[in-house]
């Protein structure tokens, strides 16, 4: 059987709490200048994942009104700059609102993808075991009005830029 593999570039950036902030601008000016460098001179490097959030957040960190606004507004953003990709994307929450596939289905999402936070964690982030551990990075994730998505597990792969 064939198999195929999606690798999707792409960045999360948590400046705000490991570098001092124009150190962190530095690397980000970098990554920019990269990407843009790789675009210009590798036909096979043809995208860079954005969104669909504007800016990515911690989903119980902010107001649900907040949380839409900032999907609403990455959307239309990423729409200036080619297409709004129509996945939820989560890559690194400590845990996710039961409502997410309710607000991503009426914003046109078709699918999920999460980098963490689907499996009950205990302190230090260790996965705990119980009645809501999956063996399965795929899943069906359903809101309390019944609305779903399929959603996904990804493997995190992390690049650490020199510092």
């Amino acid at each position: 059987m064939k198999k195929t593999v999606h690798i999707i570039s792409h960045s999360h950036w948590d400046r705000e709490w490991y570098r001092a902030f124009e150190r962190h601008r530095m690397k980000l000016i970098d990554l920019i200048d990269e990407s843009m460098d790789l675009f210009d001179q590798d036909s096979g490097f043809q995208n860079f994942h954005a969104g669909p959030w504007y800016i990515l957040q911690d989903e119980f960190l902010t107001s649900p009104e907040s949380n839409i606004r900032n999907l609403l507004i990455g959307m239309q953003e990423a729409e200036e700059f080619g297409k709004a990709c129509k996945i939820g994307y989560f890559p690194d929450a400590f845990g996710n609102a039961g409502q997410m596939p309710q607000i991503l289905k009426q914003a046109g999402m078709e699918a999920i993808v999460f980098g963490r936070g689907v499996k009950p964690v205990g302190f230090d982030n260790m996965a705990l075991g119980g009645e809501y551990e999956s063996f399965y990075s795929e899943m069906m994730w359903e809101s309390p009005d019944g609305s779903s998505l399929p959603g996904l597990l990804k493997l995190q792969q992390s690049v650490w830029y020199k510092a």
